[in-house]
Formats: C-alpha cells, sequence, structure tokens
C-alpha cells in the first residue's frame, strides 16, 4: 500500500494538474515547469541493465520522489530519462497505469482499474534517447529489437517522448490515431532507419518543437515508406527531403499538404495523393514516374531538370497541372502512357 500511495503521488506530479502546481500556464517540454513561480522541476533517471526490471527500479526510486501533501505545490517531476535496454514488459509498464481524479477540497488523484482521463493537458517528457528495444516475447507475441510497435508508439499519448536513436523499423500503425501527438520526430529519423510501415504515422498530430508545421528529412539508410504512412497527418507538412533510393509506395502522403518534395536518390515515383498544395518537385534521380504520380497537382511546376533521367511516365502522371513539363533534356524517355499530361499530342 505504501508503494501504491507513492505512486499515486508521483502520477500526480507527471500528470502535472493543479494539484501540483499553483495556477499558471500548463508544463511543456520547453517550460517542463509551467512558468509558475517557485515550482522546482525535477528528473528521475533510471538505469535499466536487465529487460524486464524497469517497474522494479521505478518503484525502488520512488521515495526519493515522494511528497508530503502539504508540500504538493512546489515540487514537479517533469522528466523520466530511461537508459539502457527495455523489452516490451517495460514499455507495457509504462502503458499500463490508468488515472482518475475525484475533487472535494482540491484534486486527489489515485491509481485503480479505470478507464484513463484525457492525459493530454500536460505531458511530462519521457527521454528514451539512450534506451534500446531489444527483441522479447509478450503474451505470444515475438517482438524485434529495434522495431517500434504500437505499444511503444501509444506512450505518445501520456508523454512527450524522445524515442531512441537506433531504430531500424517503424511498424505498421505504430502512432496511428488522431489524438496520438508526436512532439519530436527527430531521433526516429536518424541514419539506421530502414524501414516506415503502413499506416505508421496516419492521422497523427505533429507539433515538431511546438511549431504547427514539420519538414521530415529522411536519413540515407531508409529504403521504403508503405502506402498511406502518413496520411491524414495533422499538421502542415511543408517539405518532406529524401537523401537515398527510398521506395515511396502508392499515397504515402495521401492527404498531406506538402508544398516541396527533394527526392534526391529516389528512382520510381508513385501516386503522391497530396492535396494539391505540392509546389515544387526535385527528383533528379527519377527514371519511372509511375501512373497518377502527379495527377492533379495544378500548380505544380516540373524542371527540366528533374526529367533528365526518366525512362517512362505513366498514364496521367501529369495530368491536370497547368505548366506542362519540359522534356526537353528527357533523352533516355522511351514510354509515355495514355493521358499522361492534359494535351499529350504534343509529345507524340
Amino acid at each position: 500500500m505504501k508503494i501504491r500511495y507513492l505512486m499515486a503521488s508521483l502520477l500526480a506530479c507527471l500528470v502535472g494538474f493543479s494539484s501540483c502546481g499553483s495556477d499558471g500556464d500548463e508544463p511543456t517540454p520547453d517550460k517542463p515547469g509551467g512558468g509558475n513561480e517557485g515550482v522546482k522541476s525535477k528528473t528521475m533517471i533510471v538505469n535499466v541493465e536487465s529487460p524486464g526490471t524497469f517497474g522494479q527500479l521505478f518503484e525502488k526510486q520512488l521515495p526519493d520522489f515522494y511528497m508530503k501533501e502539504e508540500d504538493a505545490n512546489s515540487i514537479l517531476l517533469d522528466t523520466l530519462i530511461l537508459k539502457g535496454k527495455l523489452n516490451m514488459e517495460d514499455i507495457e509498464y509504462l502503458n499500463s497505469i490508468e488515472y482518475t481524479a475525484e475533487s472535494s477540497i482540491g484534486l486527489y488523484w489515485y491509481v485503480k482499474d479505470v478507464e484513463s482521463i484525457d492525459m493530454h493537458t500536460a505531458h511530462p517528457i519521457l527521454d528514451l534517447s539512450e534506451a534500446q528495444f531489444v527483441e522479447s516475447t509478450f503474451k505470444g507475441e515475438t517482438y524485434l529489437a529495434n522495431h517500434l510497435y504500437p505499444r511503444a508508439g501509444y506512450l505518445c499519448y501520456r508523454f512527450y517522448v524522445k524515442y531512441p536513436k537506433n531504430i531500424e523499423v517503424i511498424e505498421a500503425e505504430a502512432f496511428w490515431g488522431g489524438s496520438c501527438l508526436i512532439y519530436d520526430i527527430s531521433n526516429l529519423l536518424n541514419e539506421g532507419l530502414q524501414e516506415i510501415r503502413e499506416n505508421a504515422f496516419e492521422s497523427v498530430r505533429f507539433a515538431e518543437k511546438g511549431e504547427s508545421w514539420v519538414e521530415l528529412d529522411f536519413p540515407s539508410s531508409l529504403k521504403k515508406i508503405e502506402k498511406e504512412a502518413f496520411s491524414n497527418v495533422q499538421a502542415i507538412l511543408k517539405k518532406v527531403k529524401t537523401s537515398g533510393n527510398v521506395i515511396l509506395s502508392e499515397n504515402a502522403f495521401s492527404g498531406t499538404s506538402i508544398e516541396s518534395l527533394e527526392l534526391k536518390g529516389v528512382e520510381e515515383i508513385n501516386s503522391i495523393m497530396i492535396n494539391g498544395s505540392l509546389k515544387e518537385v526535385s527528383m533528379p534521380n527519377a527514371k519511372y514516374v509511375r501512373d497518377y504520380a502527379f495527377r492533379g497537382l495544378s500548380d505544380l511546376e516540373i524542371k527540366a531538370e528533374g526529367l533528365k533521367n526518366v525512362v517512362e511516365i505513366g498514364k496521367c502522371a501529369f495530368k491536370g497541372i497547368k505548366t506542362m513539363p519540359d522534356l526537353s533534356l528527357a533523352t533516355n524517355l522511351t514510354k509515355i502512357g495514355e493521358e499522361a499530361f492534359s494535351s499529350i499530342k504534343k509529345y507524340l
């Protein structure tokens, strides 16, 4: 019971509501104390040498952060740093804590098995930058090392998460869901990332370091972005950049408002399906512009340099754009599909 009570006290601080701070702005990663005068910001660091032991270590360190009731308005634990090797049992521990609140005189926080309240009002920071997800078996399922599965992605519902720097595969639907907030995606785009699978970021909210728009700069190690991986993300994706021969599956960015694509190294361009916002594309290594690739993007301008290596252009690839692409440098072009342009006769 003592540990349970101590956890309740800590969790009250993690959530960051009025029971742990005086009136003022809510805590954010840039303002851990929420702008409250006199609030002492605290960080807990947990070194997990043996996978599966995070919960025990966390509870062991908990008494050091215990707050007497009369001092509850003077201390805020805003950052939890995990180092070492984590398995799915450790991730599940972080996900399993449920919260509820009852108020008579003030807010009183405790843990019990009920549906979680809305925790998006104020998140603490969960820093996993120096951690590694190791291979493990959990509830009969095998989870591979350095893969980011939905169980880990769902931590974004509770924390401002800095994920490990060594993620190789972001699994299907890893962050799926409109209320999941990606605050800092930078670690996930480190060199070493190889695949982003179907619907991985579908409909999530991006707020890169507090900004309302983000620029995605993919590493040269990335080999594949599967279909609808970033579809309908709730942010303004102004620019997407690649630096290697990544396969962009159909509709990888459907429903987004990207204005600029820098597709360095990409040899095959599939259907982009962006909401009419795309204005410029750089694709110096493109060989195959597939069916419907840029259809309906009326404001798009394609420079001659971007088509100099193109071998094939699929049907309706550029249909509907106002400015006809310049094919004067496309000396390797051998095939143009039906209705590739608004007026294909010009090129036959």
